[in-house]
């Protein structure tokens, strides 16, 4: 995932910015489709509804074209044209569907975890300050201890005491 970067759509002959793998938010550019410069492959027809493009304006991204109706996310059919959008395995999703469908949850408060940076430990994804002892409730930055029920602990101490008060 990245911090969520927004697209720009630029007039003919714009320079199209491709993403750094994963998903993430794409520039796109804006051509008429009679640009002789414009990428050569299946160049003729829209990635979205697969009908030739004919005379007018379209939209590039990442070397698909689209016509500017069919540039929608595949979730919510919401246009994409304005207010940016993500990218997973050749699909095109509004940052709101994205975030719903690929963002894991944190353990701790059940919340989406949309920050690049999360803690993931006992085969659970955690927001990096909902990772806690179950014993102390500080957070825990490094190391940890669990018990057979994959409850984390800071450290030794604590998962003695826990044990100790449990008898």
């Amino acid at each position: 995932r990245d911090g969520g970067g927004s697209s720009s759509v630029r007039g003919g002959g714009g320079e199209e910015k491709k993403r750094s793998g994963g998903s993430g938010s794409a520039a796109h550019s804006v051509r008429d489709s009679r640009d002789r410069s414009a990428p050569s492959g299946d160049a003729d027809h829209c990635a979205g509804c697969h009908k030739p493009m004919v005379k007018g304006r379209y939209l590039k991204v990442a070397n698909r074209k689209f016509h500017a109706d069919c540039f929608v996310c595949v979730k919510c059919q919401k246009s994409l044209v304005v207010g940016g959008f993500k990218e997973k395995d050749g699909k095109v999703y509004c940052k709101a569907h994205f975030t719903e469908l690929f963002c894991p949850r944190c353990a701790g408060c059940g919340e989406l975890i949309t920050e690049p940076s999360f803690s993931r430990a006992l085969g659970k994804n955690w927001h990096k300050d909902h990772f806690r002892c179950t014993y102390c409730k500080r957070t825990i930055p490094g190391g940890y201890v669990s018990d057979t029920s994959q409850n984390p602990y800071c450290n030794n101490d604590c998962f003695n005491a826990m044990r100790k008060e449990k008898g």
